[in-house]
């Protein structure tokens, strides 16, 4: 059985909470929802339903379940690949295509192409597009859009030769799971709600089809509203569409399709759900926000104002302003007040420098690349440094990361030293001979014994893996790796989670490349 709710934002975390709440069985219960909300669901349905735990319950991304699936019925074949590794393929497969490409040719050195060639390849796959498909559509197109296009098929269609039976993508990967669901037997023993998706791609709709075709009962929650006249019903078509796809496929499985819409009132087969409180400022505001045509808003909303400013360095002034007028006068704390941003990358320096200004600390929640975190910089740099032949700049700038098994002033005079000696290239191995510079030799030699052996055991290396293995016993003998841990040991000890968090994930996230 398939119960597919739908109703607007806010009535749904109630109505997943009152669904849960309503099983009396012994069936477990699996909330799927999208990676990022998984811990934030957790902690909504631990304080919504009062449980200090529950076995019977658990919070899974569409990933983990696939994992589940394979678990219970059977490895398929290939390497899984996961965002990184998908890059590394999309990078050789724009290389391989070489001459085949005439816009996109020799794209694979420019920066950050990868990444957005393969977050494009990703919607297409998702989508089930094919090359064929895609070269079908290059030919309705003309001038750069016709080979632009006709790039992408190309590029797409290499891919697909370079993972074919070897590498699971996020794709191949939902697709056998799709075909293993029959004989994950956990499934015939759970209750199973899918919650959260703004976006659900048809590999999505196969995988809850196939779901909903063996458990007990399959719950899908949808934003749509369930009036069809209301003034922003346009938003919502793609969603509609949506369901659509999903009823068809879940029907052509013999399964049968309930409609719950999710409202205020209840009535009939209407799921009755209480709105949680807020301002009638924020209610007006999300009903009148997309509506078509657009309404003019009633007199009295207190505590929402709308500002015309001229650039980003002004908006973010203003918004410092508020906060600090928010603390003052009516005494919020600092984490009480949240600052919303469609680009946060491109205003984080306007925001840094207006918050400094008015001393109010500011966290930046956003996912900076992990190129540009310490250890990541220090590996990159060390890299640099071999492979350039040693240049005073990079030098410089590795020995100004301190992450190099010296103190932060023997650091600095070194960095000195090499200005003003003039050190580079080979000079950087050749110990210094004057008896007056012995302390600085010292230094010397216990900065670049990790670097000489890290060179040594690059030349050495006769394949990727032995590579790899020189660059983590230069993270270890350098000391970095030590350092970078007990810096989130110390952020920690200070209460700074995120911070925390970001910095291990760093170090994971460099180990996940070299397993990639």
């Amino acid at each position: 059985m398939l119960n597919i709710y739908t109703g607007r934002n806010a009535l749904l975390p109630g109505a997943l909470v009152n669904t849960l709440r309503a099983c009396d069985d012994e069936l477990d219960q699996l909330i799927i929802v999208p990676r990022q909300l998984t811990l934030e669901t957790e902690r909504m349905l631990l304080d919504a339903l009062d449980l200090p735990g529950s076995f019977r319950q658990q919070v899974l991304s569409p990933e983990r379940l696939c994992l589940r699936i394979f678990e219970a019925a059977g490895q398929p074949d290939g390497v899984r690949l996961d965002d990184r590794g998908r890059v590394m393929l999309v990078r050789e497969a724009v290389r391989q295509s070489g001459n085949a490409l005439t816009i996109y040719r020799g794209a694979e050195a420019r920066r950050g192409f990868a990444q957005r060639c393969a977050d494009q390849l990703e919607r297409f796959r998702q989508a089930g597009v094919t090359p064929e498909q895609l070269r079908a559509c290059a030919r309705e197109q003309a001038g750069d859009g016709r080979m632009k296009m006709n790039d992408l098929s190309q590029i797409l269609a290499r891919y697909e030769e370079v993972i074919a039976g070897r590498y699971q993508d996020g794709e191949v990967e939902y697709n056998e799971a799709v075909a293993r669901v029959p004989q994950a037997t956990f499934l015939r023993k759970s209750r199973v709600w899918f919650y959260g998706f703004d976006m659900v791609p048809p590999t999505l709709h196969q995988l809850m089809a196939a779901v909903a075709a063996v458990s007990p009962q399959v719950s899908v929650l949808f934003c749509i509203p369930g009036e069809h006249d209301a003034s922003d019903a346009d938003v919502f078509s793609p969603m509609r569409r949506a369901v659509k796809r999903l009823a068809a496929l879940a029907e052509a499985r013999g399964v049968q399709v309930n409609y719950v819409p999710v409202n205020r009132q209840g009535g009939g087969d209407a799921l009755q759900v209480d709105p949680p409180a807020r301002r009638p400022a924020l209610s007006a505001l999300e009903e009148g926000l997309f509506a078509y045509p657009a309404r003019e808003a009633d007199a009295g909303h207190e505590g929402l104002r709308l500002a015309r400013l001229n650039n980003p360095e002004e908006e973010c002034r203003f918004a410092a302003a508020m906060a600090r007028h928010l603390a003052y006068e009516h005494g919020w704390r600092w984490g009480d007040m949240l600052v919303l941003c469609d680009d946060l990358e491109g205003y984080r320096t306007h925001l840094e420098a207006a918050f400094d200004a008015y001393g109010i600390p500011l966290f930046l929640a956003s996912d900076r690349p992990a190129a540009r975190h310490r250890l990541a910089e220090f590996l990159l740099t060390a890299i640099r440094l071999v492979d350039k032949g040693f240049q005073q700049e990079d030098m410089l700038a590795l020995a100004g990361l301190g992450l190099l098994p010296v103190t932060e002033d023997e650091a600095e005079r070194f960095s000195n030293a090499v200005v003003t000696l003039g050190l580079r290239h080979t000079r950087f191995f050749k110990p210094l001979a004057d008896p007056e510079q012995a302390e600085l030799e010292s230094i010397r030699a216990r900065m670049m014994a990790p670097i000489e052996a890290f060179r040594s055991g690059l030349r050495a290396a006769g394949t990727l893996e032995d590579q790899l293995s020189a660059m983590y016993a230069f993270l270890t003998s350098s000391g970095a790796l030590e350092k970078a841990e007990a810096r989130v040991q110390a952020l920690s000890k200070q209460g700074l989670w995120e911070l925390a968090g970001e910095a291990a994930q760093v170090v994971n996230r460099i180990f996940g490349t070299f397993d990639q």
